[in-house]
């Protein structure tokens, strides 16, 4: 298994530490978001799940009051990556489509308003 640090690919043991430009994770967390055919998301999170949301988001932010635009990418590891992880209920038959690649923008005002959002 591979993790992305500081845009970088570094080799991972099994159940290693995940230390990154934004703190340290174990890959036992769970982060998983899946859709349906209808235009709806889920998210299966436990509470270092959320914590990696959150710190993405917390990044996204601090880009923000900078007026930069940031962004960030969040990959399963079918896709080489480790902050998504790969489940679904299997009781939701709605469920259908297993997300590997969630990319977050974080828009200021100019760039907003100059792509119409």
């Amino acid at each position: 298994m591979f993790a992305r640090l500081r845009h970088a690919w570094t080799p991972l043991e099994s159940g290693a530490n995940i230390e990154g430009v934004r703190g340290t994770m174990s890959k036992e967390h769970l982060l998983s978001i899946v859709s349906d055919n209808e235009g709806q998301v889920f998210v299966h999170a436990d509470l270092e799940g959320v914590r990696l949301l959150m710190k993405e988001l917390k990044h996204i932010e601090k880009g923000l009051e900078e007026n930069e635009c940031p962004h960030t990418h969040l990959y399963s590891e079918s896709w080489a990556g480790w902050e998504l992880t790969e489940s679904k209920l299997e009781s939701q038959e709605n469920e259908k489509e297993q997300i590997h690649h969630l990319k977050i923008y974080g828009w200021n005002q100019e760039w907003k308003t100059k792509h119409g959002l």
